[in-house]
């Protein structure tokens, strides 16, 4: 542990004294009563010195029943400092700290007065307590003490109060279950789990037999109400090894035992050095007198409990109705289960067999567990659900932990799906589209979050999310999700998510982007061109599409995408952001601002990825054209390796089409910068390429790092201007 090098060192300061005054027996032993008088008279009264005494210990400890660690260490630190000494009195403070393997930490202020009074020595203290848990909970407590002391017997008594905040939430203690409840409903009963400081005392009596071998024998008693209480007897055996030393005091050895119904078995041991700060060993406290500055003995730890005997609780809804829970078992208890609307649905066997089921809206759907409450609660409903008939949302749905085999989670066309939440979700499909969310109705109260999900996946898209009509529609997070995507036909993407192209009046669509973070996307392109791992895209077919597209905000961070078997074009992408229009009506525009596309990883896997990142702006008819614009904040630290062929480039911003007249920008790296990205090209082309082929097209970029150009700020790479308007492209140091 951290402190073993440091007793080391002191100890070998302290060693190299204790054989200095051969005249003086080097063992003292505390309290023989043979000895004890010549001991005494051998210094002075007036001549006695209480000194600043430091402890290090280490010890091992063992718990039979413990949250985290059965067998761990702790180290303890003790500072002894007499404020006001005379003979017969010492006032003092005590500083103590403790820290253990793992989390618990706990560090005590404590102040105290002793006194002797003929041949007793008595005393009283008061600590200040901090401790963190084993469960990483921090609380606060007093402990008011009390001891009485010989040269051999000892006795002491100690109160533990918790004050502030001795309750807190900790799920470790949580429980749950489920309870029948009216008609084909079940309950859900709970206990919101806590860990709480508890009050209590503790007493020994101990007695030196023989040398410096001491015996203490006592108990304890800890309680809180809806808490286990925790209470039992406890032995300790210590053993001293006294020094005639300017500096070393003693080596002690320490071990205890206490057993109790919640900790059960509990040991610890360990070694433990003392030594004197300041004075002289002329005048060293001794006999009795050494008690005068020992060690303060109480708890060393604040005791915590979880609330286990808590009593349960049922879960209900703000005007007090239960939540209700059905379990289905297959497809015809499924649809029976909706159809009884219950809060939570869980599929406990396969639905197979018949045509999609229809969530009905604010229902839970788990084939495993249900979360609750303001701390995280859960109850484990099932061991699995599949899922080979096809689902269709309501409304404010959570899916989770369900498998769905060749079949679609989606959305009514004609609905939003409210606040969606999908999470630990298995899709192994060979022809469908996994996920696939298209809202065409107007309207603004969609919210997706897809998290923790697998796709293996043989089709067109793995993850879908599109707006076709007026309004708008967050996607809240995309994240942690693993993609084998193996794609069925060109221009598709495993996560697609864009404004369509059927508006029929004019307004805006737009969608919220949030954070599309850490997923791993494997893309086999099967043959086809133009496919890619992560798709944004306005996109405009014709004249009847009358809306304004724009897609706002949004993070694009730490994916690791793969692209495989691409063949020799190069519009294919990990990562492409693009508006796009073929034939638009006119007087409406297309927008992107995204705020970083920071540190993915895009690999090529042999021949064939072409681009690393692209972001353009492509339209085509010159008659009714279509502002464009592209901005991203800051594109930082993304590492790109594209494939072994021609005509590469690891990033690529473009703005292009055919005779295009309208105005298209693109803009970078103005709210962050852009820098410190790695480019490698397996083959020929060009690490960055900027391409206009607009007249009036501009794209402008802001590199943000030390004054650094383009090409030093990203590792070297090379900067390649292209295009019909390459006056029209500005990069700024």
């Amino acid at each position: 542990m951290k402190w073993s090098f440091f007793l080391l060192c002191i100890f070998s300061l302290g060693f190299s004294e204790i054989y200095e005054d051969t005249d003086v027996q080097n063992t003292i032993e505390l309290g023989d009563s043979d000895d004890a008088t010549a001991d005494i008279a051998s210094v002075q009264e007036e001549d006695v010195y209480y000194p600043t005494r430091l402890d290090l210990g280490g010890f091992y400890l063992y718990q039979h029943k413990a949250s985290r660690k059965k067998n761990a260490f702790f180290a303890e630190a003790d500072l002894f400092i007499p404020l006001f000494q005379n003979r017969d009195n010492v006032f003092f403070i005590d500083l103590r700290i403790e820290e253990f393997q793992g989390s618990p930490f706990e560090g005590n202020f404590g102040l105290g007065f002793r006194h002797i009074f003929d041949t007793w020595m008595f005393g009283i203290y008061s600590f200040y307590d901090r401790k963190r848990s084993e469960n990483r909970n921090y609380f606060n407590q007093i402990t008011i003490g009390t001891e009485c002391k010989t040269d051999k017997f000892t006795f002491d008594a100690n109160a533990y109060i918790p004050f502030g905040k001795t309750s807190i939430f900790d799920p470790n203690f949580n429980k749950s279950e489920l309870r029948p409840g009216v008609g084909p409903f079940q309950n859900i009963w709970f206990v919101d789990g806590r860990e709480a400081a508890l009050w209590g005392f503790d007493a020994e009596v101990g007695y030196r037999f023989f040398g410096e071998l001491s015996l203490f024998l006592g108990g304890f008693y800890f309680h809180k109400n809806n808490v286990d209480t925790v209470a039992g007897p406890f032995a300790r055996l210590n053993w001293a090894y006294y020094f005639n030393s300017s500096v070393l005091n003693y080596i002690g050895l320490e071990s205890g035992y206490s057993y109790d119904n919640v900790r059960k078995s509990r040991f610890y041991g360990g070694l433990k050095i003392s030594f004197f700060l300041g004075g002289e060993k002329s005048n060293r406290p001794k006999g009795l007198k050494r008690r005068m500055v020992e060690y303060v003995r109480r708890d060393y730890d604040v005791v915590a409990a979880g609330n286990r005997d808590a009593p349960f609780e049922r879960l209900n809804h703000s005007d007090g109705s239960p939540y209700t829970v059905i379990i289905a078992e297959n497809l015809t208890e499924l649809n029976t289960a909706i159809g009884n609307d219950p809060d939570v649905i869980g599929l406990d066997g396969t639905a197979t067999g018949g045509g999609a089921s229809t969530l009905m809206d604010d229902q839970f759907f788990t084939g495993g567990i249900f979360n609750f409450g303001d701390h995280g609660q859960e109850i484990r409903l099932s061991d699995g659900g599949t899922i080979e008939n096809g689902i269709v949302l309501g409304k404010n749905n959570t899916v989770r932990d369900l498998t769905f085999k060749d079949v679609q989670l989606k959305n009514d066309l004609s609905s939003h799906v409210g606040t969606l939440f999908v999470e630990n979700v298995n899709f192994e499909n060979t022809s469908a589209i996994p996920l696939e969310i298209t809202i065409d109705a107007s309207g603004t109260n969609s919210n997706i979050t897809i998290q923790n999900s697998t796709f293996n996946v043989t089709s067109t898209r793995a993850i879908a999310i599109e707006r076709q009509e007026n309004g708008a529609l967050t996607v809240k997070a995309i994240e942690n999700n693993t993609i084998n995507f193996t794609a069925t036909v060109a221009i598709d993407a495993a996560i697609l998510i864009r404004n369509g192209f059927i508006a029929t009046s004019a307004g805006t669509q737009t969608i919220n982007l949030g954070t599309i973070m850490g997923n791993t996307i494997t893309v086999d392109t099967g043959g086809f061109d133009l496919v890619k791992g992560i798709y944004i895209n306005n996109f405009i077919i014709g004249p009847v599409s009358m809306a304004n597209q724009e897609i706002l905000g949004g993070s694009i961070l730490n994916n690791t995408i793969t692209v495989n078997k691409n063949i020799s074009d190069n519009s294919d992408a990990g990562i492409s952001l693009l508006n796009e229009t073929t034939d638009a009506p006119g007087g409406i525009s297309q927008k992107m601002n995204i705020n970083q596309m920071d540190s993915n990883l895009i690999i090529s896997s042999g021949d064939t990825l072409n681009t690393g990142i692209i972001l353009s702006n492509f339209e085509t008819d010159p008659v009714a054209a279509t502002p464009q614009e592209i901005i991203v904040g800051e594109i930082l630290q993304n590492n790109i390796t594209v494939g072994t062929t021609t005509g590469l480039s690891g990033m690529s911003l473009l703005n292009g089409g055919a005779a295009v007249t309208s105005s298209q920008t693109i803009t970078a790296g103005f709210d962050g910068g852009f820098f410190e990205n790695q480019i490698q090209l397996n083959g020929t082309g060009d690490d960055i390429r900027l391409t206009n082929d607009n007249a009036s097209g501009v794209i402008d970029i802001k590199v943000d790092f030390f004054g650094q150009d383009l090409s030093d700020a990203n590792n070297g790479a090379g900067v390649v201007k292209t295009g019909t308007n390459i006056p029209g492209i500005t990069i700024t140091p």
